[in-house]
């Protein structure tokens, strides 16, 4: 995503290194700065109740929309509702 890393120390998840058997990392794993600020801290929350892969995949594709997305605490909001929607109907 171009961003910074969200301060995991080296070793924890999502540093690049697989997660400890049994454990699934959370959260978003990089995330551009700039999109990190346009989120209050309820979206920022939820992005960190979902899986990394999930979360990254918001977190992308809400910087590829830019400003278009006028409200993007609601937009994440949505996605990681229908995330949870698509992991329970799995």
């Amino acid at each position: 995503l171009g961003g910074l890393p969200l301060g995991r120390p080296p070793g924890a998840p999502g540093d690049g290194m697989p997660p400890p058997m049994g454990m699934g990392s959370m959260g978003p794993t990089r995330m551009n700065p700039d999109v990190r600020a346009r989120l209050d801290q309820g979206a920022i929350q939820a992005l960190g109740e979902l899986e990394s892969s999930e979360a990254d995949a918001i977190a992308m594709r809400l910087e590829q929309a830019g400003m278009a997305v006028r409200n993007p605490s609601a937009y994440v909001h949505r996605a990681v509702n229908n995330a949870r929607r698509r992991r329970r109907a799995r």
